[in-house]
């Protein structure tokens, strides 16, 4: 019964905020059966198995983004927002939105640079001059009052967090090393895991990426037990999709008993970013 009100809330929460572009949206998603979850609990699991799963949001804020909030906030989950500061440059519509993030003790708020590269979606001439993408990521910390140095390099799943490196034959890796050359207090963090389009219209593809969720706490690799995963905020347009993220949380919360938490609290990343502050006093 839980689950039923939590989805119509929902549902009604969307419609009211849709435009009507948004409205548009047709799903074609065969929808979960939800009485088959309506025992599923929204509480913090109390199993302990080691696995925490960081949600992590792009792109935002977007029209969609309020709705996004709002059913993490029903559900009690923590997730993570890496903003593009140029979302809010030309508009004041969004800066409700990310006060409401950024007020929500649920959520934090990271770097995403403020031009989210825009070079007429050449992302290699963006990561060709990597001290130019530096100041894009500077200027946004700024704009954004940003206080972490934690960011996420837009198209590109390349990682910094102490000595661990991945992604490093990725044009965006020229950045790192410039980070790393200078000395400056920066973690950059990718994703294990994508939630595509797929999942925003058939429960299939929801299913896939439980599975591969699964899959990676299991495979041998390091922090094993945690996974970070990619959402992207422009996916959330229709009921569908947000009836799926809700059925997404709780049938991990099911299977793998996780907890959720912000990607500062990834392994590595408190001892990364002590020691860069540490090097800059």
């Amino acid at each position: 019964m839980r689950t039923w009100l939590l989805l119509i809330w929902v549902s009604f929460f969307v419609f009211a905020c849709q435009t009507p572009a948004t409205k548009s949206v047709e799903s074609t998603d065969t929808k979960p059966d939800l009485e088959t979850n309506s025992s599923n609990s929204v509480s913090e699991n109390k199993i302990d198995t080691g696995i925490t799963i960081y949600l992590t949001f792009d792109d935002g804020p977007y029209t969609t983004t309020p709705a996004i909030d709002s059913t993490l906030t029903a559900l009690d989950i923590k997730a993570s927002f890496f903003i593009v500061g140029s979302q809010m440059q030309w508009s004041k519509k969004y800066d409700s939105t990310f006060l409401a993030e950024k007020n929500n003790p649920l959520f934090k708020i990271y770097n995403h640079t403020y031009s989210h590269a825009i070079t007429n979606g050449k992302l290699h001439s963006y990561y060709a001059h990597p001290d130019s993408v530096w100041l894009d990521i500077e200027h946004n910390k700024a704009f954004l009052g940003l206080t972490s140095n934690i960011t996420r390099l837009p198209g590109t799943n390349s990682w910094k967090i102490g000595d661990y490196r991945r992604g490093t034959k990725e044009d965006a890796y020229q950045v790192i090393k410039l980070t790393d050359s200078l000395m400056l207090p920066q973690s950059f963090i990718g994703w294990d895991a994508e939630w595509r389009i797929g999942a925003s219209k058939q429960i299939r593809y929801v299913d896939t990426l439980i599975k591969k969720v699964g899959e990676l706490t299991l495979k041998t690799r390091q922090h094993q037990k945690h996974v970070v995963i990619l959402f992207h905020d422009f996916l959330f347009h229709s009921n569908t999709s947000l009836e799926h993220l809700v059925y997404f949380i709780q049938d991990l919360q099911n299977k793998y008993h996780p907890k959720f938490d912000w990607v500062e609290n990834y392994p590595g990343m408190s001892q990364s970013l002590t020691a860069a502050n540490d090097a800059g006093n």
